[in-house]
């Protein structure tokens, strides 16, 4: 009886979306990363004022893959709103080219930001506690995290706290 209680409880789990370890409430990092070409932006000037989506995503990220189109679609939904869509890549300098590549033939918006900080750290994940990819972390105009999954997004849902934060 046990057992199928567990299994019960696990394939429950799974069905679920995984929020995020960081919760809402805490403000948009002051990071400066660079982009495919090197140049540094500053996340917090990009989304000043703004409701903005934050796309923490990898190359080699299968979940990542097939929840692109989803982000395009939902970014082009919201076009012409106060809103912007910031896409981190955490593969590393090294994998600049390839995700410019990617980048320019899916038509993601710019610019392609890269999760590489001195000595190969990666502050974007350290402050926000990202440990698996896709990871969506939306702000309000405020700066203020609103919501944060990560994995298995949840578009629906997405959308419709995108719409209350405006």
């Amino acid at each position: 009886m046990k057992t199928v209680v567990y299994s019960i409880l696990a394939l429950l789990l799974l069905a679920m979306p995984a929020q995020a370890l960081v919760k809402p409430g805490i403000k948009i990092p002051e990071l400066s990363l660079p982009d495919t070409s090197q140049n540094h932006h500053s996340i917090a000037e990009l989304a000043k004022g703004k409701v903005a989506l934050v796309v923490y995503w990898s190359l080699t990220c299968p979940h990542c893959h097939q929840a692109m189109p989803h982000f395009l679609f939902l970014n082009k939904r919201l076009l012409g709103n106060n809103f912007i869509m910031i896409f981190i890549n955490s593969d590393g300098l090294a994998m600049a080219q390839a995700t410019a590549r990617f980048c320019q033939e899916q038509k993601i918006p710019g610019p392609w930001l890269i999760d590489e900080g001195q000595n190969d750290t990666m502050p974007l994940a350290q402050a926000l506690d990202v440990v698996a990819t896709p990871t969506a972390f939306l702000f309000d105009t405020s700066g203020k995290l609103v919501m944060a999954q990560e994995t298995d997004i949840n578009f629906d849902l997405l959308m419709e706290t995108i719409q209350k934060s405006f």
